[in-house]
């Protein structure tokens, strides 16, 4: 894992909602860039992650995974639960296509359909994308197969490193084809997923990835 470049911290009690504060974001416009977002529904945690394409030392072009961020609801000093900032979300979602050229940010649930909404007014271009297990399946074997050609660049000192490891690490495909996180969970690893098939469609696009999206 190389050193990233996109990093935050867990935030204190945000409008009595959990938030993160972002502590590291290193501008970059000559690339594009792909986010996608696993929401929260309601008292879930939700995370992020940010893609690109970039060339390896070998010659070959892969995707970086430059930044991945995590809310987790968690109770607070008097015991009550604090759920997932949606405000805070949406404002670290702008904070970093404010400073990256961020051709399209998607999300894979339904409750997302106001945020999506936000974001386009404010200029980003967003959509909604099937989390459906056919479609997942398609999502995590692209990954599977990018990982073991080695194309796959993560973050190496990221706050939720050691939670991606163990998301990507346990993820299990059932002999219905179904996704299944057993253990760690599972957010990090499909905005981690999805962010990577929009950006290999994008190296598709462009000429410099063969497959076939």
């Amino acid at each position: 894992f190389p050193s990233h470049d996109i990093d935050a911290m867990v935030n204190g009690d945000l409008r009595h909602y959990v938030g993160i504060q972002i502590d590291r974001l290193a501008p970059l416009t000559a690339s594009t860039s792909f986010m996608h977002v696993d929401p929260a529904l309601k008292k879930d945690s939700a995370a992020l992650a940010i893609a690109r394409s970039i060339q390896l030392e070998d010659g070959r072009h892969g995707i970086q995974i430059d930044g991945v961020l995590k809310w987790q609801p968690r109770s607070d000093k008097k015991g009550k639960k604090r759920e997932v900032s949606f405000m805070d979300m949406e404002e670290k979602i702008m904070t970093i296509c404010k400073a990256r050229n961020v051709r399209k940010v998607t999300f894979d649930s339904f409750n997302s359909a106001a945020l999506i909404q936000r974001l386009h007014i404010a200029g980003v271009s967003t959509a909604e994308m099937s989390s459906s297990r056919e479609k997942q399946l398609i999502y995590y074997t692209l990954l599977r197969d990018l990982i073991n050609q080695n194309l796959i660049v993560l973050p190496k000192d990221s706050t939720w490193t050691g939670d991606l490891k163990a998301e990507l690490s346990e993820l299990i495909m059932k002999p219905n084809k179904q996704i299944v996180h057993p253990y760690a969970g599972k957010d990090i690893a499909d905005a981690i997923c999805l962010a990577v098939f929009n950006c290999y469609g994008f190296q598709v696009e462009s000429g410099i990835a063969s497959g076939v999206m």
